[in-house]
């Protein structure tokens, strides 16, 4: 249980444990996730990875680490306002390498039309530490309207 008037999110991975938390007078909802970035099986990576992501994936496993470190933290985010079960499919995303951003480039209709409609202006972020991928996804509150 958070707090009143906190949002927050928990993700652990291999031994480690983080989390963010924020108002929801700022933040409208919270996702992360942290993952080792050398686990993913290459059937794991064809679960995740959408097609018109695989140009930026490549066979390259860090970065599909990443796309499922990302959809991971979108899912969660989504799910205590929207309750939607989704598969990785469901979710496109483009990668801004240098600046450790990403953004929603499509998005399933299985989604509700609210979701849909602001998902454009969720924010992510991405780092690599060692051998894990973090990534953080938020909407703020003002940006929900």
């Amino acid at each position: 249980m958070w707090p009143k008037g906190a949002v927050a999110c928990i993700s652990h991975s291999k031994g480690y444990c983080a989390t963010i938390a924020g108002m929801r007078t700022n933040y409208r909802t919270l996702g992360f996730d942290l993952e080792k970035t050398n686990r993913l099986s290459p059937a794991a990576v064809t679960r995740t990875v959408h097609p018109d992501e695989q140009s930026f994936v490549q066979s390259n496993q860090k970065k599909a680490s990443l796309i499922f470190c990302a959809k991971e933290a979108f899912f969660k985010a989504q799910y205590p306002l929207w309750f939607t079960h989704a598969n990785f499919h469901d979710l496109v995303l483009d990668v801004n390498e240098a600046d450790g951003c990403l953004h929603v480039a499509s998005i399933s209709e299985r989604f509700p039309d609210e979701l849909r409609a602001i998902a454009p202006k969720l924010q992510f972020r991405f780092r690599f530490v060692e051998d894990f991928v973090l990534v953080a996804c938020w909407l703020e509150t003002t940006a929900a309207h």
